[in-house]
C-alpha cells in the first residue's frame, strides 16, 4: 500500500492505495499537493476489484445503513464505512474510474468532518479576495468553473472548484480548500497546501449579461442552499443535522444572488462587497 494523509479542515485523512492505484491517482489528481501531518480522522483503504466489474447505472446503486456504518455500491465503487472504527474499505470497479471514486469518497468524508465540527461541506467554488473566503455556489450550469477560470486567470487564490468546507471556529466562519479538483484546473491552481480564510460571503450564481449583487435575507438565502446538490451516503440523521448547520450559517454570513458574465469585470463587483466588512 501506497500512504498518505490529505488534510480537510485541519484534520488528517490517511489514504492507503493499492499500487496499481497510486500511480493513476497521484499522476491524474492534486492530491499531494494537499500532504500534510495532520491528526488522523479518518482512513480509506482504496483497491482495484479483480476480474471484469462493470460500472453500474446510477438508478442501480445501493446504500444500506446499519448502528455502526455504511454498506454502499456506488456507479464506480463499493465497499463499506464502519463509522465506529472511522475506517473505509473500498473497491474501484474499473481503473479508469479510480479518480471519480475516490472524489466521492472524500466528499463523504469531507461531510462527515465538516459535520463533526459543526460545519459543513458545500458543492460550491471557493475563491479568497482581500484576504476573505468567498463560497460562489449554484446548480449545473450556473457558472462555478467559468468563475474559477476568471479567478485563476486573475491570479486569486482558488479554495476549490468544486467543494468547500465551511467551519466555525471562534465565534467566527472559515471556508476551507477541499482536496479535489477538475483535472484541467487543478493543473493552473495557484497554491501548492490547504488553504482557508474568514467567509464573507455566500454567492448564489447567475450567469447574466451584467455584473450586479442582489442581497438575500436568510430565508431566501437558506432556500437557496437546500437547491444545491447534497453529498451521498449521508444518514437521516446527517441531513438533519446540515440542515440545521444551514439554518443558522444563513443567520451569520451575508448571502447574494450574483448576476455576472465571463470576464474579469465580476471582481471590481465583489471588491465592493469585501469593502462591506
Amino acid at each position: 500500500m501506497v500512504s498518505l494523509t490529505l488534510g480537510l479542515a485541519g484534520q488528517g485523512v490517511r489514504l492507503e492505495l493499492a499500487p496499481t492505484l497510486a500511480p493513476v491517482l497521484l499522476q491524474q489528481d492534486p492530491l499531494a499537493h494537499f500532504a500534510v501531518d495532520a491528526p488522523i480522522a479518518y482512513t480509506v483503504r482504496l483497491s482495484l476489484a479483480g476480474g471484469a466489474h462493470p460500472a453500474l447505472a446510477p438508478g442501480a446503486e445501493q446504500v444500506v445503513y446499519g448502528a455502526d456504518g455504511v454498506d454502499f455500491e456506488l456507479a464506480q465503487v463499493t465497499g463499506r464505512l464502519d463509522r465506529r472504527r472511522r475506517l473505509l474499505v473500498a473497491e474501484i470497479r474499473q481503473v479508469e474510474q479510480a479518480a471519480y471514486g475516490l472524489r466521492r469518497l472524500l466528499m463523504y468524508l469531507g461531510q462527515l468532518i465538516a459535520l463533526e465540527a459543526g460545519g459543513i461541506l458545500l458543492r460550491s467554488a471557493g475563491i479568497v479576495l482581500d484576504g476573505r473566503g468567498l463560497a460562489c455556489f449554484g446548480p449545473s450550469g450556473a457558472g462555478k468553473t467559468t468563475l474559477m477560470h476568471l479567478a485563476l486567470a486573475a491570479h486569486l487564490p482558488v479554495l476549490g472548484d468544486e467543494a468547500v468546507l465551511l467551519i466555525p471556529q471562534g465565534g467566527d466562519w472559515f471556508v476551507h480548500s477541499f482536496p479535489y479538483w477538475e483535472p484541467g484546473v487543478c493543473q493552473r491552481r495557484t497554491q501548492a497546501k490547504p488553504l482557508a480564510a474568514p467567509l464573507a460571503g455566500l454567492l448564489r450564481l447567475v450567469q447574466a449579461p451584467r455584473h450586479a449583487l442582489h442581497p438575500l435575507s436568510p430565508g431566501p438565502l437558506l432556500l437557496r442552499l437546500l437547491d444545491t446538490e447534497n453529498v451521498p451516503l449521508t444518514t437521516v440523521a446527517d441531513s438533519q443535522r446540515w440542515l440545521d448547520v444551514c439554518a443558522g450559517l444563513t443567520q451569520q454570513i451575508p448571502g447574494y444572488d450574483l448576476e455576472f458574465r465571463p470576464d474579469q469585470g465580476v471582481w471590481q463587483t465583489l471588491h465592493e462587497l469585501n469593502g462591506r466588512y
